[in-house]
């Protein structure tokens, strides 16, 4: 699911229909699985990045990356599937080493220090559902200056130093 969003960035292979890409500050988002909506990347700082098609994703010949999940809650069945869908990707995708999901529980201090905890494993990308959308900017910040690609989806940090921003269209998430 989210593995494949954030392939670009880190070099995975795409997969599924092409999301709907407007300029971000690294590299495109991809595709996301033809059971989810399909995606908006918001447009964030720097000059505008164009998008390969999903067929033609960059790869990394030989190199894995280690994923951070940074997720605010399992408090529903969407953010429970999301996670195994996340789990189940990276599983799939050969060029994953490993996914390390942290969950906050509802609590703003608990993902500030999951995303400090995954910062400080140097990660290679870090997927954020924030939990507030002002209190990781900081975090974002620091993971940003730290070289990790940092993608938000769902809840969007208050940012424009981010690496992508996937946005669902609820409207036509709810006629298909």
């Amino acid at each position: 699911m989210l593995i494949s969003i954030i392939g670009t960035g880190c070099g995975a292979q795409a997969t599924a229909a092409p999301a709907t890409v407007k300029p971000a500050t690294a590299a495109p988002a991809t595709a996301m699985p033809p059971t989810v909506a399909p995606a908006t990347v918001a447009p964030t700082t720097a000059a505008p990045a164009t998008a390969a098609p999903a067929t033609a994703a960059p790869t990394v010949p030989g190199k894995q990356f280690v994923i951070g999940l940074s997720n605010f809650s399992l408090g529903n069945s969407w953010r429970v599937q999301m996670i195994a869908e996340a789990e189940y990707a990276a599983k799939q995708n050969p060029q994953v080493e490993q996914l390390i999901v942290t969950q906050a529980d509802n609590s703003v201090e608990k993902q500030i220090a999951d995303m400090e905890d995954l910062i400080n494993l140097k990660v290679d990308a870090i997927l954020v559902t924030a939990i507030n959308p002002d209190a990781l900017v900081p975090e974002i910040d620091k993971a940003m200056a730290a070289g990790i690609v940092v993608v938000d989806f769902d809840n969007l940090a208050n940012t424009q130093n981010i690496t992508a921003n996937i946005v669902v269209d609820q409207k036509q998430f709810g006629s298909t």
